[in-house]
């Protein structure tokens, strides 16, 4: 004996057809979706998917009881234990179950989805009904070339035939049956079954003549409300990769789709309650004003002490040159230019221009010395001179000063992936930055300041700061014992505060919102929860 648990829909059909066809006994328990009776306890025991149809086999294997769900088991399970409908012979045994898979995956979700936004989704969504529609009519060009070659499915008739044929309602579906001549010859050869007819009958006592199947919710398994109001939290979650900036504009552009639809059931849609990107947004915003402000800040500070417009200018060209270079290497290797590449430019900011000034400044020097020779020597020759006679102080400063930041691409763990952008930044930053010093300063020196006449004179802030600046010097030179010690006390003051800072995985952060996670003891109902919630 056979207990089916069924409603009468596509799927439930195809169970009532399959145990009239094989003459198996069977006793029928209604499960009422419309009361949502698939949701008890004792149903969920059978079918844990709270979907029907489902059935026990009293007389399952080995004599025992065996319960099944899902319509294409049981369809399975009901041709093998009665040897019908479901060829041995393997070749053909995987022809009817390809097409009863075809059923499960495509046929039943695709045409109940354009069957739903059709006829019962309470909101018309253009885009949706259009699609599905769209896919039912391709389902039935598939269904109608197979069927041009063969009078059933599978070749006999099978239970890919009997999972199929419920769900074939044109009309719902947004086609014309008659266009698809081959499907409809199909179509009304299995309708003429009895079995197909005794099929049919079963609860349809249920339904009053005329009433259709109405849709309704399924009992709350949460609630929520969004400033005070009840409301739905749809929660989209980046996949790891995911680039947060383009997954939230893809989002936002679907929903402005709606917008229009849920404006008209008065539904006010509010998509920036939680939302990383804007975070992101100020936090670029922030660390470009950064990085404009220290470059404003490092070119005044270069035309104080060389005072000298050209001068300066050479120097600060390794800013822009040096961080986009920077740049378009790391996008190049496939790094997104995110908050830890642009921190780790920002602190490059100070550091890339001083092998520039370096460079500058000697090569300013030696131009003015040459212009108060009394036979010059060749610009050219002085410009070239003077960047060769600090090219290793610079070269060894830009490698010690990369070297600082080596330890951050060897740490391991979520560290290490935080961190690696911004060091890989900072040292390609100074690298650049060395290249810029090399080549591209000595050739603009040699374009803007040799052929000018510059003045002999420091400039006024080294004019200022020289006097005492050479007392100093002379007080360490000639106290250069109580330097050294005045130094190696305040390292080891140094040292001792250290342990005593204490320290952190990550620097407070500003994302503009909090969050306040709340627990209560098992059983609060939704209702309570919301209360405390609120």
């Amino acid at each position: 004996m056979i207990h089916l648990f069924t409603w009468p829909t596509p799927n439930g059909i195809k169970i009532h057809t399959m145990l009239e066809e094989t003459g198996l006994a069977y006793r029928v328990t209604g499960i009422d979706i419309t009361k949502g009776d698939q949701f008890k306890p004792s149903f969920l025991k059978i079918s844990p998917n709270n979907k029907m149809p489902a059935i026990i086999d009293e007389t399952g294997p080995g004599g025992k009881p065996m319960s099944v769900f899902e319509s294409g088991a049981i369809l399975m399970y009901l041709a093998e234990k009665t040897g019908k409908f479901l060829p041995k012979q393997t070749r053909r045994r995987y022809e009817v179950i390809q097409w009863l898979m075809f059923q499960m995956a495509a046929v039943g979700p695709l045409l109940g989805q354009a069957n739903f936004f059709r006829k019962y989704c309470p909101v018309k969504v253009p885009y949706a009904i259009k699609h599905y529609t769209n896919e039912a009519a391709r389902l039935y060009n598939v269904l109608d070339h197979r069927l041009a070659r063969h009078e059933y499915l599978a070749g006999g008739y099978s239970i890919a035939d009997i999972a199929v044929w419920p769900w074939i309602m044109p009309y719902f579906q947004g086609v014309k049956l008659a266009e698809y001549r081959h499907v409809e010859r199909w179509f009304r050869t299995i309708e003429k079954r009895p079995a197909v007819q005794r099929g049919l009958k079963i609860l349809a006592d249920r339904q009053a003549p005329g009433e259709e199947i109405k849709m309704d919710a399924a009992p709350r398994i949460s609630q929520a409300t969004v400033l005070g109001e009840p409301g739905i939290v749809v929660m989209v979650i980046g996949q790891l990769g995911a680039d947060t900036m383009a997954v939230t504009r893809e989002v936002e552009a679907a929903l402005a789709e709606f917008d229009a639809v849920l404006q008209s059931q008065g539904v006010t849609l509010r998509p920036d309650l939680f939302r990383p990107a804007g975070y992101i947004e100020r936090s670029l915003a922030n660390i470009t004003n950064h990085l404009l402000v220290g470059a404003a800040l490092v070119v005044g500070i270069l035309f104080l002490f060389l005072f000298n417009l050209r001068g300066a200018f050479i120097s600060a060209t390794a800013i822009p040159i040096s961080l986009i270079a920077a740049a378009l290497v790391l996008v190049e290797f496939g790094q997104s230019i995110n908050i830890m590449v642009l921190g780790g430019l920002a602190i490059a900011l100070g550091e890339v221009v001083d092998d520039a000034i370096i460079d500058t400044e000697n090569i300013y020097r030696r131009l003015r010395e040459n212009q108060g020779r009394a036979e010059p020597l060749p610009t050219r020759d002085v410009v070239y001179a003077a960047s060769m006679e600090v090219r290793g102080s610079v070269v060894h400063a830009s490698f010690i000063v990369a070297l600082v930041f080596v330890p951050l691409l060897t740490m391991g763990g979520v560290a290490g992936r935080m961190f690696e952008p911004l060091g890989i930044a900072y040292i390609l930053a100074i690298l650049a930055s060395l290249i810029v010093a090399l080549s591209i300063t000595p050739a603009l020196c040699a374009a803007l300041l040799a052929h000018r006449r510059l003045k002999s004179a420091d400039p006024p802030l080294i004019r200022a700061i020289k006097p005492a600046y050479g007392l100093v010097l002379r007080f360490i030179c000639r106290r250069s014992g109580l330097a050294i010690g005045l130094v190696a006390a305040l390292l080891a003051v140094g040292l001792s505060i250290l342990p005593r800072l204490g320290g952190g995985f990550l620097p407070e952060l500003r994302e503009g919102h909090y969050m306040i996670h709340s627990s209560a003891v098992p059983g609060t109902s939704l209702d309570e929860t919301i209360r405390v919630g609120t």
